[in-house]
């Protein structure tokens, strides 16, 4: 985990190291100076993000959330980021190698801003990045 002053974090939920990596590359190639925070399944994911309720300066920017994960999937996680006031306004973008029109039609519908597939040009996730920090101030 990083740190870069003012900035939000970025967070990434995914069960496969070379995905987190990849996307973590993406990233910074975008130009992503945020800090980024990793979660290597859902109950990571939203252990770490119970311990920063009420931390203002913690609270991710954007969470990229994987779908299919051991312990608790993605579906799990993004069902319970939208029942956390603390977390209302952070948008959840979905990175998947789903292409199963049933699993992206069930993200938006509870809740996820985007459903992208693996992986996202830097450009479309320094974008996602730019907007979503706009949007927080």
């Amino acid at each position: 985990m990083s740190s870069s002053g003012l900035l939000s974090p970025v967070v990434l939920v995914d069960d496969n190291a070379d995905d987190l990596f990849v996307l973590r590359q993406r990233l910074l190639r975008g130009g992503v100076d945020h800090p980024i925070v990793t979660c290597e399944d859902g109950e990571e994911a939203m252990a770490h993000l119970k311990r920063i309720v009420g931390k203002p300066a913690e609270c991710p920017v954007v969470i990229f959330l994987d779908l299919r994960m051991p312990r608790c999937g993605g579906f799990e996680v993004l069902k319970w980021v939208r029942a956390q006031p603390a977390f209302d306004g952070v948008p959840v973008i979905i990175v998947s190698t789903s292409a199963l029109l049933e699993d992206s039609a069930r993200a938006l519908q509870l809740g996820a801003a985007q459903f992208l597939s693996k992986y996202p040009a830097p450009e479309t996730l320094a974008e996602i990045v730019k907007a979503a920090a706009a949007a927080k101030k």
